[in-house]
Order: C-alpha cells, then structure tokens, then sequence
C-alpha cells in the first residue's frame, strides 16, 4: 500500500495548483494517504470518491483548469487501478444460510388419549 499512498503526491502538493485550490485538495489527498498507509482500501476508495467531487466542483468554479482536474484525476485513476488488485471490499451484509429442521415433538400430547381428560 506504499505505493499508493504516493500516487497522489504530486495533486495535493503541486505547486502549480492555484493555493485555494491547493488548500482544498490536500486534506483529501492526505485522508487517501492515510487509508492506504493504514492498509484500509475502502477508506482509500471514499477519500477518492470525495477527491473527484473536490476536484468536479472547483472545474466547476474555475478554480481548476481542465488540464489541472485532468491530471489530478488521472492520479486518481491510478490509485484506484492499484486499489483494484487488492482484495474487493467486504460486504458488511453477508448473509450465512441456516436450514431450520422441523422438530418433531414427542410426546406432545402424552397422556391425554381417548378419554382421559
């Protein structure tokens, strides 16, 4: 996971990013470094998905050049294709199947035969 915790390296710390943008983009970059160092893909995969709405929304506002977004989101991309060989997130909604077995009772109406009430 070392390596992708290098992967975005360049985005959150380039020089050539205008500082707001900058200022915005390295607390993410950080918390995808972060979960990937700490071995937690699935926090790496979140991170990630916040990245890219960090980084639509500033294209948005034109605090990021298509060039800037396109590289930062190529990075992206990158660490995502490295998340991808690891093993696929665990579903917490596993089910385990238990086959119920039909219980007979014996002796369910012991003692109560024809007329002994």
């Amino acid at each position: 996971m070392a390596l992708l915790a290098g992967g975005l390296a360049r985005c959150g710390g380039s020089s050539s990013l205008p500082p707001a943008a900058a200022t915005q983009l390295q607390p993410r970059v950080a918390a995808i470094r972060v979960a990937a160092s700490a071995g937690d893909p699935t926090g790496a995969r979140a991170a990630a998905v916040e990245l890219r709405r960090m980084v639509a929304a500033l294209r948005a506002s034109g605090d990021l050049s298509a060039k800037q977004a396109s590289a930062i989101l190529a990075a992206a991309a990158q660490v995502d294709a490295q998340l991808a060989l690891l093993a696929p997130p665990v579903s917490e909604s596993s089910t385990s199947t238990t086959t119920p077995t039909t219980a007979e009772h014996p002796g369910k109406d012991k003692g109560k035969g024809k007329g002994h009430d």
